[in-house]
């Protein structure tokens, strides 16, 4: 009888660490198992979502920020053949943002010498390589013309351009001048001119 409830005491105890061992592997598989669901139904609905952020084309959502002041930019206009006057090519693409819509049969190419007005807005010329290579900002007290530039650390363009639509996001960092301090923040989409 010693031999066998030492025989019955080992076979006790060798189920209880199977049955430690199937609900660590149960656990274990079940929790990888439902992690893995919810990430792929997370990233399912990321997916689904993403067309609801796209700027329609003409369309912008940003802010123009001179001083204390914030404008709110809700209109995109583009045109292509635009000279760059540091590269001496003319294949840029000039982006226009604005608080309003232009008025109708405005010549886009005239902007920067005929801003209207009461509008507020940013001019930015995007060159061949899709790196900013031109910025103006019209204020309601004002413009700034950074003229052109091959190389900044100030401003940004990331997006895509094709030779129907350009979209994405432009950018600048705090630009200070004598008479205010500004910066920009503005996704858009527009139909290229």
């Amino acid at each position: 009888m010693a031999g066998g409830s030492g025989l019955c005491a080992a076979a006790a105890a060798a189920t209880k660490r199977a049955r430690s061992v199937a609900i660590t592997v149960r656990i274990g598989g079940c929790y990888t198992f439902c992690i893995r669901r919810k990430i792929l139904f997370a990233a399912g609905i990321a997916l689904l979502a993403l067309p609801l952020y796209a700027v329609d084309p003409g369309r912008a959502e940003g802010t123009l920020t001179v001083g204390a002041d914030r404008m709110t930019i809700q209109y995109a206009y583009a045109f292509g053949g635009q000279k760059n006057d540091a590269s001496g090519r003319s294949d840029d693409v000039r982006i226009i943002v604005t608080d309003r819509p232009l008025p109708d049969g405005f010549d886009l190419r005239k902007i920067e010498s005929a801003f209207p007005d009461g509008i507020v807005g940013v001019v930015f010329d995007v060159d061949n390589e899709r790196q900013p290579s031109h910025a103006y900002i019209q204020y309601p007290a004002g413009m700034y013309d950074a003229g052109f530039f091959t190389k900044s650390e100030i401003y940004r363009f990331r997006g895509r351009v094709n030779a129907v639509v350009i979209d994405g996001r432009i950018s600048a960092r705090k630009v200070t001048t004598s008479t205010a301090a500004m910066s920009f923040d503005v996704q858009f989409a527009a139909e290229i001119r």
